[in-house]
């Protein structure tokens, strides 16, 4: 079966792949049981670095403008431009390809703006190949309550052959607002975790790791508010955390550590490679994901591979899922105060964690266990 990937997320090097990895093994996947593949995304770049030689992706110009799509803020009156073009190039694109290597099903991950693409042809152009739509909660959560936006979502999902989201929140809200069953697919990697670089740990510090998007949505700016609040209270705690990624709250959270002189207990890495995360992981005692709002990220079942604690808010599947397992200390969201606290209880007497829970939970959110099911809508979807 030939198949094509729309996605608003793919690496364009061989740095950016902190963002929904597991698009890789869902290729891997499919390629090993016969399919064919082709990756369809919008162009980030001038030039795009080839992450890997056996794959088939195409980059679709349009109006760009940088940043991630998700953190665009399109309805302006200098953007509308942009994302007209956005929508035009990549409905055009879409059906080109659709045509040309005779693709017999469409996967959108995302139901923003990939599943745009599909749905203009399916619904205006002579294209008629059944799309699956595979929603990763960004889009959902920041247009649903826009009323123009929240129509044509309900356009979209009513129209595709499937719909899977990666929560179980998310799945009821797409139920509610429009009706359609939707199947809880999860979009996490299998990470090999004994291959990580295992280094010497040079002095006693505790070490806490942040990875993810430096958004206001990810709650980055309330981390280094609650590290601030640790030194004001003790400034002779040994500890350090590590910031890795980027995003636009990047320059503002860089001055904010300079200003409150925490750059001896705060690093900034930026994108890192796989390798380098995977280290990073194994270094830390402690991931802390301080999300304003949230799904089930992407970190969190990292966090669980490499059987590291965790400090998480209590927003969506990530809180329920942390005290329901017993996974995770799960604090009060957007409170910087009970992060510093969770975070000075942590040093003090690490929090216990029943690994049987914590396995019983992997199990739930690897995709390679879902693996069946994900096959056998396929096929069946393709065949029609």
């Amino acid at each position: 079966m030939n198949i094509l990937i729309l996605t608003s997320n793919f690496s364009a090097n061989k740095k950016d792949v902190v963002q929904h990895p597991y698009q890789f093994d869902l290729i891997d996947m499919l390629e090993r049981n016969g399919h064919r593949v082709t990756i369809l995304t919008h162009a980030k770049e001038d030039t795009h670095e080839k992450i890997r030689e056996d794959l088939d992706i195409i980059w679709f110009p349009w109006r760009r403008l940088p940043g991630r799509l998700i953190d665009i803020k399109f309805f302006t009156f200098k953007n509308i431009l942009s994302l007209l073009s956005l929508f035009y190039n990549g409905s055009k694109h879409a059906r080109k390809v659709i045509r040309q290597k005779n693709i017999n099903l469409v996967i959108c991950l995302s139901i923003l703006p990939s599943g745009v693409y599909a749905y203009v042809n399916a619904a205006f152009a002579s294209v008629k190949v059944p799309y699956v739509l595979w929603s990763l909660g960004s889009d959902i959560n920041k247009y649903r309550n826009n009323y123009f936006v929240r129509n044509l979502l309900k356009r979209m999902i009513r129209r595709a052959g499937y719909v899977f989201a990666d929560g179980f929140d998310l799945c009821r809200t797409i139920h509610g607002m429009t009706g359609i069953n939707c199947v809880f697919l999860p979009t996490f990697r299998g990470i090999n975790v004994h291959s990580a670089l295992r280094t010497d740990r040079a002095d006693d510090c505790v070490s806490f790791l942040y990875v993810g998007r430096h958004s206001k949505v990810k709650g980055i700016d309330l981390l280094v508010d609650a590290i601030a609040q640790l030194e004001k209270a003790n400034h002779q705690l040994k500890y350090r955390v590590t910031i890795v990624g980027e995003g636009e709250l990047t320059p503002q959270l860089m001055s904010l550590v300079n200003k409150e002189n925490l750059s001896h207990k705060v690093t900034f890495t930026g994108k890192v490679p796989d390798d380098d995360l995977f280290s990073l992981y194994e270094q830390a005692d402690c991931v802390v994901i301080p999300s304003r709002s949230e799904s089930i990220p992407v970190v969190f079942s990292e966090a669980l591979q490499f059987e590291k604690h965790l400090i998480v808010t209590d927003v969506g599947d990530m809180g329920d899922l942390g005290k329901k397992y017993g996974v995770a200390r799960v604090v009060e969201k957007e409170n910087a105060e009970a992060i510093a606290g969770a975070m000075r209880e942590f040093m003090e007497k690490p929090f216990r964690i029943d690994p049987k829970k914590r396995e019983e939970l992997l199990s739930l959110l690897m995709l390679e266990k879902s693996s069946q099911k994900i096959l056998s809508v396929f096929s069946m979807l393709g065949a029609k």
